[in-house]
């Protein structure tokens, strides 16, 4: 498996972050299948698997605080036509969270925290550049935007926190 490759370089990290998301441009019934499966496997598989990978590795090096952290989507919780498939794997994502937060909780004496972000659409990245904004308004959906800086704001102030495990927070600019 290709995450043994990499491991042994970051072995003594204790904070994970699953970032990663592929989003479609179409309507489920206009969605090709490959494009569906791999939707979901970035955006839900990935994260399990490498969740379950990172959460062995500090219980084997017996870490008593370690981070689990995903970025999933405000559209987890929101519609927008055309993305069924990006919306329900963050939505997925939401739900791994919240059941890894009480499967690793305590291990041991060990704390193996998780928790997620919810950031809106981010408007200077390759995704918040393909987004029709007219559309989003339309939807009600135009106060659903985030910038960098708070999504790592909030992002660190979940991992530095030291207790909250099972967190889900929305980052929207108000």
């Amino acid at each position: 498996m290709r995450i043994a490759k990499v491991y042994p370089e970051y072995k003594n990290a204790n904070i994970l972050v699953n970032c990663a998301g592929m989003t479609q441009k179409s309507l489920l019934l206009n969605t090709r299948e490959q494009d569906i499966v791999n939707i979901y496997t970035l955006n839900l598989i990935a994260p399990a698997i490498l969740s379950r990978f990172f959460a062995r590795s500090m219980i084997r090096q017996k870490h008593k605080n370690a981070n689990i952290l995903n970025i999933s989507s405000m559209l987890a919780e929101r519609y927008l036509p055309g993305t069924t498939a990006y919306s329900s794997s963050k939505m997925g994502l939401v739900r791994l969270t919240t059941t890894m937060s009480k499967e690793f909780m305590r291990h041991d004496n060990q704390l193996i925290r998780v928790n997620a972000i919810l950031p809106g659409l981010i408007t200077d990245t390759d995704m918040g550049n393909a987004v029709n904004f007219t559309k989003m308004k339309e939807y009600g959906l135009g106060d659903m935007i985030t910038d960098k800086e708070s999504v790592a704001r909030v992002s660190a102030q979940l991992i530095l926190d030291g207790y909250s495990t099972g967190e889900v927070v929305s980052v929207l600019n108000k």
